[in-house]
């Protein structure tokens, strides 16, 4: 299997509430699998909030927090349900995509989403526009406040009860990618697991986002 060049990515921080035992299992094994170094990995204790959509929101906000106050160079932000396609494509279009931002002026980037509006820059490497879901994201030092922002107003927002379809972080989150410098890999690196959802409260199945045909 091809290896992963992981020395581009300061700190891997991983969104985890406690009591989801069997998340925290798949992604570390994972991450072993993808021969990441163990010090540049960290779990960040999810925000548990009877309004899950909210606790999600929170939880992204401390990791944005963490990376600012730490100053890493950047961090690649990963939602414990994120499973990686297990084949040497999708390890090499990481590495691809890796290379790609090292060589352009870049705000972030997602290994995975469901994307509506993308233009190819060459090869994997595509400039994102709009996109949903944030299981697999990377941001670059100088935009970390500028990303905790948008997920600020994505907060209010939902504590004053708007509807979470109309103010999720990955709602707010477009509007940034309309102006900033945002990429993606294509076809996706990997995608949400099929199991139950802390914030759905039910099992959801999302795989047809991330392998949806875009012309």
């Amino acid at each position: 299997m091809a290896k992963i060049y992981w020395n581009f990515v300061d700190k891997i921080v991983y969104i985890n509430l406690k009591e989801r035992t069997d998340r925290r299992e798949s992604i570390e094994f994972q991450l072993s699998s993808l021969g990441v170094p163990p010090e540049k990995i960290i779990r960040f204790d999810a925000v548990k909030n009877d309004n899950g959509t909210l606790g999600c929101t929170l939880s992204h906000i401390g990791v944005m927090t963490m990376a600012e106050e730490n100053k890493w160079n950047n961090v690649l932000v990963l939602e414990d349900d994120m499973i990686f396609n297990d084949d040497n494509e999708s390890r090499e279009r990481i590495n691809y995509f890796f290379s790609s931002l090292m060589s352009t002026s870049w705000d972030a980037g997602l290994l995975s989403g469901s994307y509506f509006k993308i233009s190819q820059e060459h090869n994997c490497f595509y400039r994102l526009y709009f996109s949903y879901l944030a299981n697999s994201y990377i941001v670059n030092q100088h935009y970390y406040s500028t990303l905790r922002s948008s997920f600020l107003r994505s907060e209010e927002k939902l504590r004053s009860g708007v509807p979470r379809n109309q103010c999720c972080l990955d709602f707010f989150w477009n509007t940034l990618m309309e102006k900033d410098n945002w990429y993606a890999i294509y076809p996706c690196a990997g995608y949400q697991s099929v199991c139950m959802s802390d914030i759905e409260h039910t099992v959801t199945d999302r795989r047809h986002n991330f392998t949806r045909k875009l012309d």
